[in-house]
């Protein structure tokens, strides 16, 4: 009897579940449907009982859990010296996000002699519009990082580039250069 309720309440939580934004599930501490805000606060607690969480309450919390944005990063290399004008893209499949004050990371193992500038840009349907930089200092040092910008957040739907540009006239020794930028997709 006690697995037939069981069956019941996992069949009653995934009917309850299919096209809400939010988890729910049946059986919880109280019989109640549950929200992911009562399983945070009333079902998962720390020193609970092995055993007392349902398992439709625990899927529901992976599956909310999954349904969140996901963090992931745009990266860009460009191996040896790149030539005058040279652009490095990326093409979205999915609608991602790159925040306002996004943590970008850039560096270039052989540093450059001459401020440099690589200019970042979301390309919509073949129209192109710069989004930030990454300037390279005049210094000359292995492993040189740079300093970014990045206007505010950028949304790139399916079908969107976002592109790297390296200058016109490319400095002498600015090489195999890593840019990374933070987005949620």
């Amino acid at each position: 009897m006690l697995k037939i309720v069981k069956i019941l309440a996992a069949t009653l939580c995934l009917f309850a579940f299919v096209g809400r934004a939010q988890a729910t599930c049946v059986g919880g501490t109280n019989g109640t449907v549950q929200t992911l805000s009562n399983l945070l606060t009333q079902e998962f607690q720390d020193g609970q009982a092995a055993g007392s969480i349902t398992p439709a309450c625990m899927r529901d919390l992976i599956a909310t859990l999954g349904q969140g944005n996901i963090g992931m990063e745009v990266d860009f290399f460009m191996f040896g010296l790149p030539s005058a004008s040279a652009v490095l893209s990326k093409a979205f499949s999915r609608t991602t996000v790159v925040p306002s004050g996004a943590a970008i990371k850039c560096v270039a193992i052989a540093g450059a002699t001459a401020s440099t500038t690589v200019t970042l840009s979301k390309v919509t349907s073949g129209s192109s519009t710069s989004v930030g930089t990454a300037v390279f200092a005049a210094s000359g040092s292995a492993y040189e990082t740079c300093t970014p910008t990045w206007s505010s957040s950028v949304t790139f739907s399916p079908g969107d580039l976002i592109t790297a540009t390296f200058p016109a006239s490319p400095d002498a020794t600015a090489a195999n250069i890593n840019i990374s930028i933070p987005a949620l997709q």
